[in-house]
């Protein structure tokens, strides 16, 4: 549909429809959510004296959010895509630059091809993490693995330039026609390179189970999905997936972040409704609220994967919690979530 043509009361109409397709449906499309709250956000800005004016700042901190949560699955709900990702994070810092874990991984997608990028998105993501105090921006700041790994990797950037303008003073001067003061030793630079790159190897994936969290390699991941009767939810890759015994079923971003949050979540005297999930099912309409068929129709499409990975035994219980519908994880089996670390906030 073609938002452009729509009115501002047209364009929140359409926002509570597509709530509720997104919320209902198994591969949900994000990318006219995303391009309504766009011209949303465009038309009630220039009608400066409307009467919509007062929704604005909530209208904003929605585009902001699915820009950075969802942005990188416009194409397809069940795989991630770099190229709109970027261009998602910058859509999101044109908006507000003081989000520190959009620099971050604007900084990480950079890092490798454009070192002078990344470093300027390093440095930001460091200056607005000590600037941002507003709560509602607070859920954009770094954890304190993301800050160690962001001065890192702006280290690193800025010894490869170093790396690179020396070796251009070195070429521009080989016939010796240019008196160059000094000399610079840069050789102990590659052992600081070195350290910096083994450390963020070793720390660029988090790997949580039932006993806690550590941090680890992508071979420390590969190597994790063999690991035998254990609820694996991967990723770290391109789409998120459920593993058990080695066998695999790709999940949209909705199911994966639901089957991950009861692992983590819930428990026989937790169980989880339908409201722990707000942010899966985009608040399934403007009022905030989630149809409680739509909740447990994704609850037993969930169940429906895990069998088809293999998993027959039923691990997502039923049972009411303050008289509505709940959902717990048994934990019948041990399980394992991976993630990368620059998608952690």
């Amino acid at each position: 549909m073609r938002h452009k043509k729509l009115s501002i009361d047209e364009l929140l109409d359409r926002e509570e429809i597509l709530r509720l397709e997104i919320a209902s449906a198994d591969d949900p499309s994000y990318y006219e959510i995303i391009a309504l709250y766009k011209n949303l956000y465009k038309q009630i800005r220039v009608d400066k004296t409307g009467e919509y004016i007062p929704s604005l700042e909530k209208i904003r901190s929605n585009l902001i959010f699915h820009l950075i949560e969802y942005g990188t699955f416009l194409k397809t709900s069940e795989y991630k895509n770099e190229k709109t990702a970027k261009d998602s994070l910058e859509d999101a810092i044109k908006i507000d630059k003081r989000l520190p874990i959009v620099h971050y991984r604007l900084g990480f997608l950079a890092y490798k091809n454009n070192y002078v990028n990344a470093l300027n998105h390093f440095e930001d993501a460091l200056t607005y993490q000590e600037e941002v105090q507003d709560v509602q921006d607070v859920q954009y700041k770094l954890n304190k693995q993301q800050v160690y790994n962001c001065h890192l990797f702006l280290a690193n950037c800025a010894l490869f330039i170093a790396e690179k303008a020396q070796k251009g003073i070195e070429g521009f001067n080989e016939f010796g026609e240019i008196s160059i003061p000094t000399k610079y030793e840069i050789s102990p630079f590659y052992e600081l390179i070195r350290k910096n790159e083994k450390y963020l190897e070793n720390h660029s994936y988090v790997k949580i189970t039932n006993k806690g969290s550590t941090y680890c390699s992508i071979e420390d991941c590969e190597e994790a999905f063999y690991t035998e009767n254990t609820i694996i939810i991967d990723s770290s890759g391109r789409k998120d997936s459920v593993i058990f015994n080695e066998r695999e079923k790709s999940l949209s971003k909705k199911h994966a972040d639901m089957l991950r949050t009861f692992l983590l979540n819930s428990n026989e005297g937790n169980p989880l409704t339908k409201h722990t999930f707000y942010d899966s099912f985009l608040n399934a309409n403007v009022n905030g609220d989630i149809p409680t068929n739509t909740y447990v129709k994704n609850v037993q499409r969930l169940r429906a994967h895990l069998k088809e990975v293999g998993i027959e035994a039923e691990v997502l219980i039923n049972k009411k919690s303050k008289n509505e519908t709940g959902y717990y994880y048994n934990e019948k089996y041990p399980f394992m979530v991976l993630n990368r670390t620059d998608e952690l906030f």
